[in-house]
């Protein structure tokens, strides 16, 4: 699958992404990028900067960051290390 097409799926539904991590270890991870279930968006510190969460980069297409349900946290992985992505929802 592609970058594209993982962020889609991971948008509409809850997932278990099955992927392998750099040092060769499998890992399953339960995650969403639905938004009403992601933390809310950093905010305006009031003299006009924000949170260095906030910050634009530009996307790197290789590797996603997604909300790790279990984790309580974002976690991100390489797209062409992911073996399976398996709805849960």
């Amino acid at each position: 699958m592609t970058y594209d097409e993982i962020k889609s799926v991971l948008k509409e539904k809850v997932c278990i992404v099955d992927f392998t991590k750099m040092n060769g270890e499998n890992r399953l991870m339960k995650c969403t990028l639905i938004e009403d279930q992601l933390p809310p968006a950093p905010v305006s510190d009031g003299d006009g900067t924000f949170t260095p969460a906030a910050t634009t980069t530009a996307v790197n297409e290789q590797v996603l960051a997604v909300w790790d349900l279990q984790n309580n946290g974002w976690r991100s992985f390489r797209v062409d290390r992911v073996n399976s992505i398996i709805p849960v929802e």
